[in-house]
């Protein structure tokens, strides 16, 4: 079974994204804040702040297939640093680990 990643699982949208998906991969999610969704994920989960190099070690634990990148903050949420750092930051570590690690 194919092995995929999902960013913002502990949102609405990528939580319910990844409970779909545990049907047919393995799902390894993950999100800068706490999950609180009173079913348990279905999978395994990581917090981790998408620009920091943990999120490195989270692709080198996991032969993925897909990425699914659905976390984000808001603009009504947080400063504009914190926002810019994960929102442009962390895509853009996202889309080079993406590439590093070969991704399909």
């Amino acid at each position: 079974m194919d092995e995929i990643l999902i960013t913002g699982v502990s949102g609405g949208l990528a939580n319910l994204v990844a409970q779909e998906l545990a049907k047919e991969y393995r799902v390894v999610g993950v999100d800068v804040r706490p999950r609180r969704h009173r079913e348990p994920f279905p999978g395994k989960f990581y917090r981790v702040r998408y620009q920091h190099r943990n999120m490195a070690d989270v692709f080198r634990r996991h032969n993925f297939k897909i990425l699914i990148h659905l976390g984000r903050i808001r603009n009504t949420v947080g400063r504009l640093k914190e926002r810019f750092d994960l929102n442009v930051l962390g895509t853009r570590n996202l889309l080079d680990l993406y590439l590093k690690f070969e991704l399909e």
